[in-house]
């Protein structure tokens, strides 16, 4: 079932939603497309852009890209996304995010937006996708590096990259992305328990990756309440400037989630740690501006 839902579902014609293509060079494995941009709903209560959907942004922005025919003849499209996805589930195994000053200045016009998707460096079960995102003035707003891993569509085990991949899209290789290390959660770190929704689910029936970001700003805002987490409400009015998040499970609907977050001693990191029956499924850290 997951596999015909995903299929079914993942080539939606985004240019009726008002995305353009706007150049694409094939040899450098580079796309750029026009994106309609931030709307008001896109801004919380501190008329801050809300993380996730900025994070939708670039997901968008990779959904318009990979389903873009590149050769009429036989079919190819950008990067071999659709052929290389054929046979596989493509999960985020991790991800940094880096927000500029620019995208928390509201007197720079974020309507349109483009965007720039590359291929990046290819391993042996997991490859790399680039994206930044610009204002029409052309400020950098938003930069995002993610490892994308293919797994099989029963097991969830990773599978290797194809050879025939790999030539293909060799000239669009960049050095190895970051490595994360795992966080060590300290002991007594309040948590808080949420369930996993069905709107919180993505078209591989799971959570998508921005669920878990979510959560975590949710349930540092209740800490807060509860007395905990003394420099989040200044923190976030500084604006989010970097994420790093590794993505070491999956959730689907009805899950209990525990997520545990807690200040560094540099206080304006804050971490994250969301976790399944005792299990760490993903890990965040969250870097404010400071000043």
């Amino acid at each position: 079932m997951t596999l015909l839902t995903y299929s079914k579902h993942r080539n939606v014609k985004l240019e009726r939603l008002g995305f353009e293509l706007v150049s694409v060079d094939v040899p450098r494995g580079e796309l750029v497309l026009k994106h309609p941009g931030a709307s008001v709903t896109d801004f919380d209560i501190d008329y801050q852009p809300k993380i996730w959907v900025m994070m939708g942004w670039v997901i968008s922005a990779r959904t318009f890209a990979h389903s873009q025919t590149i050769d009429q003849t036989t079919g190819r499209t950008f990067l071999d996304n659709r052929e290389l996805r054929k046979e596989r589930l493509v999960f985020v195994r991790a991800s940094e995010i880096e927000f500029t000053k620019a995208m928390y200045d509201s007197m720079i016009d974020k309507r349109p937006l483009y965007m720039k998707v590359r291929g990046g460096y290819i391993g042996k079960t997991s490859y790399t996708s680039i994206a930044e995102v610009t204002s029409p003035s052309g400020e950098t707003l938003i930069k995002n590096t993610n490892r994308l891993m293919g797994v099989d569509i029963v097991t969830r085990k990773p599978l290797p990259i194809p050879d025939w991949y790999r030539e293909r899209n060799h000239r669009s290789f960049h050095s190895p992305p970051k490595i994360f290390e795992k966080l060590k959660r300290p002991n007594a770190v309040q948590h808080k328990r949420m369930r996993v929704s069905w709107s919180d689910l993505d078209l591989n029936i799971h959570a998508t990756w921005s669920t878990y970001v979510m959560m975590t700003i949710n349930a540092a805002s209740l800490l807060v309440k509860d007395g905990h987490l003394r420099h989040f409400r200044e923190n976030k009015l500084r604006g989010l400037h970097k994420l790093q998040l590794q993505f070491l499970g999956e959730s689907i609907e009805g899950d209990e989630l525990d997520v545990y977050v807690w200040e560094e001693t540099e206080t304006h990191i804050m971490n994250s740690d969301v976790c399944k029956k005792g299990k760490s499924i993903f890990q965040g850290s969250f870097e404010f501006f400071k000043d």
